[in-house]
């Protein structure tokens, strides 16, 4: 570290995974795609300072456009970070989010109206409100409990360990990757 890396204040990986609302596991997927790079101490922990906190800023506001890590990668590939340029994109993220809020609030009001007149709402404009509005629990705990019950254990199924090799591999599944090695007759994750 030089004189001007000792000055900056830096976080941790749990601390700064805390701080922004996302898991370690993200982080370092982030950092085995490439995607950031942080600082290691002597003792090989991540450390996290500006550059990479504003990189992550970027990353996020990126996925929330749609786009997956491989894409976020490609655009991303030996571009220092553009506050102007994150700032931007999380602007329009934001005023797509508005548009859609906005849309949403128009079908209640509709729907509302047409409860204030004494008219019954149909099979259709139920349907309309369902999908228009999304209406589905995005709260961090409903995730959580979802991702869990996604991944908790299963029933064990017996593989023949001659086709080890053939599930060895990196694996992508909800944004979060995964690497498995096969080794000594058994297989691990990475």
């Amino acid at each position: 570290m030089d004189a001007k890396e000792r000055e900056e204040s830096w976080l941790t990986a749990a601390q700064c995974a805390e701080r922004i609302g996302m898991t370690v596991r993200a982080l370092r997927l982030y950092e085995e795609t490439g995607l950031i790079r942080p600082l290691r101490t002597g003792k090989n922990w991540r450390l996290y300072g500006a550059k990479e906190i504003a990189r992550l800023n970027e990353i996020l506001a990126l996925k929330r456009l749609g786009l997956s890590l491989q894409d976020i990668a490609r655009l991303l590939a030996g571009h220092a970070t553009d506050l102007d340029r994150m700032l931007a994109m999380q602007n329009l993220s934001l005023q797509e989010q508005l548009r859609r809020t906005q849309h949403s609030l128009a079908i209640i009001d509709t729907l509302r109206a047409k409860i204030a007149a004494g008219d019954l709402l149909s099979i259709d404009d139920l349907l309309k409100l369902a999908k228009e509005t999304n209406m589905t629990d995005t709260s961090a705990d409903a995730i959580a409990w979802r991702r869990y019950k996604q991944a908790r254990p299963r029933t064990e199924q017996k593989i023949d360990p001659a086709l080890y090799a053939n599930y060895a591999g990196f694996y992508l599944i909800d944004t979060l990757g995964w690497r498995i090695t096969e080794r000594d007759g058994r297989l691990f994750r990475a």
